[in-house]
C-alpha cells in the first residue's frame, strides 16, 4: 500500500463514492476521526509510552470477540502484529457481505511513537441472494483499511483516524438503479462502519489504558 493512497484516505473529509457506468464499477468509503480522552491528566510520557505497547494499543482497537491475532509473518516489521478483524454483517440491496480484514498493526516510534494500521489481505465473505445468476467472484470486490493515532498535546488522549475503502463491480440488476439510490445505500453501510468503529475504539482505548496504567502503578 502506497504512503500517498494512505494519506488519501486518511484526510478524507465525508463519504467517498465513485461510480461508473460504462463499467458498473463501484467504489465507496468513509474515514473515521478519533480523538479520545483517556484516564490520565496530561502526560505525554505516559501516554507514548502506552502507545508503543502495541498488544494493549491492539487489543483496544476493535471488539474483542470479533477480532483474532495471527501468527505474524517471519518478514514482519518490529513491534507489529497480525490480527484478523470481522465486521458487522452489511445489507447492500441483493448482496450481503460479512468481511474479514487482515491488518498488519505497527507502532513506529521515531521521533514520537506513532501507531499505524495497514491491511494486507481480505474476504468479503458474499453472500447474493437466492435466483442471482452472476458468482460472488464477478463481483471483483476490494477492500482496503488503514489507520493512524498518535498522542494529543497537551497529551490527555490520543488522536487519529481510520479509513476504509471497497471497490467492486456492481452486478446487472443493481446498475439500473439511479445513482441517488446507490448513493444512499452506500451511505447507510459508511454510517454503520463509521458508528462501529468509533464505538468501538474510544470504549476499548479508556478501558485498556487504564488497565494498563494500573499495572505499571503496581509494578
Amino acid at each position: 500500500m502506497s504512503p500517498s493512497f494512505r494519506k488519501e484516505v486518511l484526510t478524507r473529509k465525508g463519504p467517498h463514492f465513485v461510480l461508473d457506468r460504462s463499467t458498473g464499477s463501484i467504489e465507496f468509503g468513509a474515514t473515521v476521526k478519533l480523538k479520545t480522552e483517556l484516564d490520565a491528566p496530561p502526560n505525554s510520557s505516559l501516554v507514548n509510552s502506552w502507545l508503543l505497547d502495541i498488544e494493549s494499543v491492539s487489543s483496544a482497537l476493535w471488539d474483542p470477540n470479533l477480532s483474532e491475532k495471527l501468527p505474524s509473518p517471519p518478514d514482519s516489521p518490529p513491534n507489529s502484529v497480525l490480527y484478523r478483524l470481522s465486521l458487522i454483517t452489511l445489507q447492500f440491496f441483493t448482496l450481503t457481505l460479512s468481511p474479514t480484514v487482515d491488518c498488519l498493526l505497527q507502532t513506529r516510534s521515531s521521533p514520537t511513537p506513532i501507531f499505524y494500521l495497514t491491511s494486507i489481505s481480505f474476504d468479503p465473505n458474499v453472500t447474493l441472494l437466492p435466483g442471482m445468476t452472476v458468482k460472488a467472484s464477478d463481483l471483483s470486490i476490494e477492500i482496503d483499511v488503514v489507520g493512524q493515532m498518535k498522542s494529543t498535546s497537551p497529551s490527555t488522549g490520543c488522536v487519529g483516524a481510520i479509513g476504509f475503502q471497497t471497490r467492486g463491480i456492481l452486478p446487472p440488476p443493481l446498475r439500473v438503479l439511479p445513482e441517488r439510490v446507490l448513493r444512499d445505500g452506500v451511505g447507510l453501510i459508511n454510517d454503520r462502519i463509521v458508528e462501529f468503529a468509533r464505538g468501538n475504539f474510544e470504549k476499548g482505548a479508556r478501558k485498556n489504558f487504564k488497565e494498563w496504567r494500573k499495572g505499571r502503578e503496581e509494578e
